[in-house]
């Protein structure tokens, strides 16, 4: 596995399109000499000094002594993901599923007829979707679905695979349990998707460990769902942990980390992780106990992946591997929810 950069040069503070060619005499000269460096980068499909570069490459260091150097200088956009090598899939133990093609709830004031989403838990503003599931395919998406095995993502990751793709799941044994069924809003009898289900087999609480440090973050948990959510770690003075005082509201936005606008995603390369015990609790579907944003993440087991690499072989380009390694005990940190 490795990082893969995706970069953008700009001008200091330009946000018009028709003014990121607007670099002044001297700039101009600081960023021809990089794109002449850098030429074998380039992603032409892109603005004229867009580049892609990995963690692989020998001008990965390169790239970041020019950034250190310049960023005062241009507004230089740095976007970076984890890639993983063949080796890595075969590796691994289960998988975070992702299709390249994508999926939308309706949502809008005027489709709550069709809202199949409940709030599972209030205080963490998490939800999951109810029967029954309508949802929405791209006209992209709609056509490779009815045409062939196939599969889509909603912009959470949940994963819905198309009519065919399911009926060759079912014919390879995998029970229908571990699926639901979406539908149009304009034909609520035959589905037009089928969701992978792993809420009736939830693994065991701290046998997914999504970050290889767990002291850089913790997790909050509602009492009364059980449901945990990831945030940035808190200082060891925060008074997250006492009750929210009227004259020092959003005091706690100072505990947030920076976040540079123009320097985002995954800079560092780390594995997702299962334990002994939620490897053997592994079933064809199953959700984690622990919460990624606003839901618990869908991990399915690695034969269950290779069935469907075999009808969508493109799989391996965004599905995430998920590693064994045994957690150190209290690893995590919990704080209680705030009233």
């Amino acid at each position: 596995m490795h990082i893969c950069l995706d970069i953008e040069i700009r001008p200091r503070g330009v946000l018009d399109d028709e003014e990121m060619e607007n670099f002044s005499q001297s700039d101009r000269r600081i960023v021809d000499a990089f794109d002449e460096e850098f030429q074998k980068y380039h992603v032409r499909r892109k603005r004229p000094h867009g580049y892609k570069i990995t963690s692989k490459d020998g001008k990965y260091e390169d790239f970041w002594r020019f950034h250190e150097r310049y960023k005062e200088q241009f507004d230089i956009v740095v976007y970076g993901n984890i890639e993983y090598d063949e080796e890595d899939f075969f590796k691994a133990e289960a998988f975070i599923l992702t299709f390249m093609k994508q999926c939308y709830y309706y949502d809008g004031w005027n489709e709550e007829k069709y809202d199949c989403l409940e709030t599972v838990s209030p205080v963490l503003g998490q939800w999951h979707p109810k029967a029954p599931i309508y949802i929405k395919l791209p006209a992209n998406t709609r056509k490779e679905f009815a045409m062939r095995p196939a599969g889509a993502n909603t912009p959470d990751f949940e994963s819905y695979l198309s009519p065919q793709l399911y009926e060759y799941l079912i014919s390879c044994g995998i029970e229908k349990e571990f699926f639901r069924p979406a539908y149009a809003k304009n034909n609520p009898d035959d589905p037009i998707a089928w969701r992978l289900w792993g809420a009736d087999h939830v693994l065991p609480p701290e046998s997914f460990m999504p970050f290889d440090k767990p002291e850089e973050h913790i997790w909050l948990q509602d009492a009364d769902t059980g449901y945990v959510k990831w945030v940035w770690d808190e200082p060891e003075d925060s008074d997250i942990d006492d009750e929210e005082d009227d004259d020092d509201e959003g005091e706690g936005e100072d505990y947030m980390p920076d976040w540079e606008f123009y320097l985002n995603g995954d800079f560092e390369v780390y594995q997702m992780t299962l334990n002994k015990e939620g490897i053997e609790q592994l079933a064809w579907v199953n959700e984690a106990y622990e919460c990624i944003g606003n839901i618990r993440p869908t991990l399915i087991k690695k034969e269950l992946f290779w069935l469907i690499e075999e009808k969508v072989p493109n799989i391996k380009r965004r599905s995430t591997p998920v590693f064994f390694s045994e957690h150190p005990k209290g690893g995590y940190k919990k704080l209680r929810i705030r009233e």
